[in-house]
């Protein structure tokens, strides 16, 4: 899959995040591999169904300076400069999988997919 370097929706610095995966037109969307790899593909998925994977919320990224990092206090508030109701990045190994919003369940946080990144 080709993928393109592009800064993420409002996010500062470089790192695995910044990696995105081009997006396939609607008829693009067919299987990329062959019968046989398509079919070791599964078994491999089928293998690997139960294995954790963490899942990161990304709700925004700052760069501070060291001066800045270690004169932080309790209580003090970090400007992220990004809109509260805005999506956020669901990220997993490294890699954008979706994006999503912020939603209250029972008093817990959570998100709700909007769209998937494949």
């Amino acid at each position: 899959m080709a993928t393109k370097k592009e800064p993420l929706d409002d996010l500062e610095g470089k790192d695995v995040f910044d990696e995105i995966p081009e997006e396939k037109e609607e008829d693009e969307l067919e299987d990329d591999l062959p019968i046989e790899e398509d079919s070791a593909a599964k078994e491999t998925a089928r293998m690997t169904s139960d294995v954790p994977v963490q899942i990161v919320a990304v709700m925004a990224k700052k760069t501070i300076s060291v001066k800045e990092l270690v004169s932080l206090k309790t209580g003090q508030v970090i400007n992220l400069a990004r809109p509260a109701n805005e999506v956020i990045d669901l990220v997993a190994g490294g890699k954008l999988i979706a994006k999503g919003e912020l939603v209250d369940i029972d008093g817990k946080l959570g998100v709700r997919i909007v769209k998937m990144v494949r």
